[in-house]
């Protein structure tokens, strides 16, 4: 900008100079008298003075038949530039000529031509120096220059207080919140709203406001878990004793003459010795310890036919379970973990399908890439948006389903002890459908499994 402005500038003062020039030749074409043959004659004093007054050395007024000259006239081989300016140079020439002039300028003589606008015909040669020129043109430079630095400190300073008022500043307040949120998350002395911006700075506020409000929420979840832990610490060892002793009370039943009691007493100690491991796993669970596995090859179809008969439905209404798996269909994993699995499953559904009319519960597996996959399929309202993404968190639930959450949590660590997983197939209106995965394992050799019946 600079440059284009003093290239400008320069050429139009040669073009100011030429008018005030042609005002002297139309002058002397007017008053000055001329012999007949075209001759010499005196040139009127005023002209004389005019032309002075311009700086110009002299010129040259020529026609078709006639040629004046006035002043001093520089010898051809003298002149070091000639200008037209009935023919404007461009831009690129514009900013050339006035870099010559200001870096080699001063004391060079020039000639400027152009014709005339009065009088007709006429060609006007103006023979002057630079020097006043390049003068008139340096300061010009010097002038644009000390208004572009302070144009350029004025906007500088303005865009230094912008970025520092809607930038640095709130990223100096956010960092030190995060600071001061890391040395105690607790404390929300520090902590300040979001500013309500819509830009980068905005949504990184709200980003961090949101993961205080998680970190917080998290850290609750922890001093809730850690008392958890604590207070099954306290109870396990007495509830522990008193388990041990009804199972060996219960081993009298074993001995019983009548035959229904016979074969009621294994499940009866077997949900004996369940509710003791389960109170070892909770505990383990509050200190997060992965699960202890045994891992043999068992009949998934007996699996579903003894959670079925451990695990009553509700007394609102019947609840049809449908064992559709296939019977020659053996997996190998922990066997008392998978059924905690599936009963944890199948009271999710119970409790999803109290008190509906035509409730039913289906229990589907197969081998399929790799691995083996377990469905438990309820017909019931579905899982509610407010507990899709809370739904495998330890005590997030925000329904019936799993209860306090603590169900499903410690069924995925249980699938994933394993090397397994579970997932959320389906849910909707018209039911909801749970899948496990589990690594496959070569099948051993089939065997027959009859159905048990449920009590």
């Amino acid at each position: 900008m600079l440059v284009w402005s003093v290239a400008t500038y320069r050429y139009e003062r040669l073009e100011r100079q030429m008018t005030q020039d042609m005002l002297v030749a139309d002058a002397i074409a007017i008053m000055r008298p001329f012999a007949p043959d075209g001759s010499d004659t005196s040139t009127p004093a005023e002209v004389l003075n005019l032309m002075r007054s311009l700086r110009s050395a002299g010129l040259i007024v020529r026609t078709d038949n006639t040629e004046w000259r006035v002043g001093e006239i520089f010898a051809r081989g003298d002149i070091d530039d000639v200008f037209n300016l009935d023919e404007p140079p461009g831009l690129t020439t514009k900013i050339t000529d006035a870099l010559n002039l200001l870096l080699l300028g001063g004391g060079r003589e020039i000639v400027l031509v152009q014709r005339s606008p009065v009088q007709v015909g006429s060609l006007v040669e103006v023979f002057t120096t630079d020097d006043e020129l390049r003068a008139q043109t340096l300061r010009h430079a010097i002038d644009m220059a000390l208004v572009s630095l302070l144009v350029t400190l004025v906007l500088g300073w303005a865009l230094v207080l912008t970025l520092d008022r809607w930038i640095v500043a709130p990223i100096i307040r956010i960092s030190r919140e995060v600071s001061a949120f890391q040395a105690n998350p607790e404390d929300e002395a520090e902590d300040h709203p979001p500013s309500g911006r819509t830009d980068e700075i905005g949504g990184l506020e709200h980003a961090i406001d949101n993961m205080r409000i998680e970190v917080r929420r998290a850290l609750r979840q922890q001093t809730r878990l850690a008392t958890l832990g604590a207070a099954v610490s306290r109870v396990n060892h007495d509830l522990r004793n008193m388990l041990s002793t009804a199972v060996l009370l219960s081993d009298t039943l074993e001995r019983s003459q009548d035959p229904e009691v016979r074969r009621i007493a294994p499940r009866l100690i077997d949900s004996l010795e369940r509710a003791t491991r389960l109170c070892t796993d909770v505990l383990r669970f509050a200190r997060d310890e992965k699960p202890r596995l045994i891992q043999t090859d068992f009949s998934l179809f007996s699996l579903i036919e003894e959670v079925d008969d451990a695990t009553p439905p509700p007394q609102s209404g019947q609840v049809r379970l449908d064992n559709e798996v296939p019977g020659d269909l053996f997996i190998h994993a922990d066997r008392d973990h998978m059924f905690r699995v599936v009963q944890n499953l199948l009271r999710n559904a119970y409790e999803a399908l109290d008190g509906r009319p035509g409730a039913r519960i289906v229990v589907r597996a197969g081998r399929a890439e790799g691995h083996v996959w377990i469905d438990v399929a309820d017909n019931g309202p579905g899982v509610s948006q407010g507990t899709l993404q809370w739904l495998f968190h330890p005590f997030r639930a925000k329904d019936k389903l799993g209860g306090s959450g603590l169900g499903l949590a410690i069924v995925r660590e249980i699938m994933r002890a394993h090397g397994g997983e579970i997932e959320l197939a389906e849910t909707g209106s018209t039911g909801t459908t749970f899948r496990l995965r589990l690594p496959q394992r070569q099948p051993p050799a089939p065997r027959p499994v009859a159905r048990e019946t449920a009590v």
